[in-house]
């Protein structure tokens, strides 16, 4: 069996329990990663989710990494094994294995130094938010170099030289949930 699936499948929570599942109920799950998106006119990026042998199981997966998507009647034959305990190991994510194994590895040295602190022990950190309106939201809406700092858009003639700005064009912004300028 095969799906078109989000790419959200590398790192969202509900992905977890479906691979599981997958693992346990066929012999043969491979995913592929595909970098460039597979429906251009779409914002979602993309993958691809094979499963094979069903009534059988699988103690890893394989991960496949392709530039862009070219039809075929099999899956690719090359890919990368990942073991579920591997899987597992890095939160049952599979975004990590989009990285070398070599980078993976110094990820995980970083971790481990006593010098290093994790973000979300000193900020709360959060998915944000999604938006249709990429175009209100996005630096290019306000102009070639724009940046965003303290809450607002502003040009830069340099690094760590911001400049205040002009408010952008009110574009129908709700103010009660958007801070006043």
């Amino acid at each position: 069996m095969a799906f078109v699936v989000p790419a959200e499948l590398g790192h969202a929570p509900y992905a977890a329990p479906l691979i599981d599942y997958l693992a346990s109920h066929f012999s043969v799950v491979q995913i592929i990663a595909i970098r460039d998106k597979l429906f251009p006119d779409l914002s979602e990026d993309c993958w691809l989710l094979y499963a094979d042998g069903f009534g059988g199981a699988t103690e890893e997966l394989t991960f496949s990494v392709l530039g862009k998507f070219a039809p075929s009647p099999h899956p690719p034959d090359h890919g990368d094994p990942v073991p579920l305990s591997e899987w597992r190991a890095w939160n049952r994510r599979l975004r990590p294995f989009l990285l070398s194994g070599n980078a993976r590895s110094l990820y995980r040295k970083a971790l481990s130094h006593s010098g290093t602190t994790r973000l979300g022990m000193i900020a709360s950190v959060g998915i944000g938010y999604v938006t249709g309106a990429n175009e209100f939201f996005s630096s290019a809406a306000f102009g070639s170099g724009a940046v965003a700092y303290s809450g607002r858009v502003s040009p830069s003639d340099g690094p760590n030289k911001p400049h205040a700005a002009p408010a952008p064009p009110d574009r129908g912004v709700d103010r009660s949930v958007a801070p006043a300028r």
